[in-house]
């Protein structure tokens, strides 16, 4: 392991992305709904990483949970990314969850 990985000070955040929008999810089945809620947010997940990439942060992050709920996802990372993380147009809000070991995974 790095020297500079080791001094990471990470944390677990939860990170609350935006659902569809609600006439995307009109007059599908439950099935359906359903599928495509778990790929949006399996898409925007992949969409948050790619952006954290371009940004040089994605080593500051520890590790990513699966998306959970369909609209939260958690994230062990580092104080600096969770504030910038706000700043994605996918993000609705993140809030710091030290004790919280959710695997709700879709």
């Amino acid at each position: 392991m790095l020297e500079a990985e080791q001094q990471m000070d990470t944390h677990r955040y939860a990170v609350l992305i935006k659902k569809p929008a609600r006439d995307k999810l009109a007059g599908l089945s439950r099935h359906d709904k359903y599928h495509l809620l778990k790929d949006h947010s399996i898409q925007t997940v992949d969409r948050l990483l790619h952006w954290l990439s371009e940004r040089n942060l994605r080593s500051q992050v520890k590790r990513v949970g699966p998306p959970t709920m369909f609209n939260t996802v958690f994230l062990d990372t580092t104080e600096r990314v969770s504030q910038i993380l706000s700043e994605n147009p996918d993000v609705l809000s993140v809030a710091e969850a030290p004790d919280l070991d959710a695997d709700l995974a879709i």
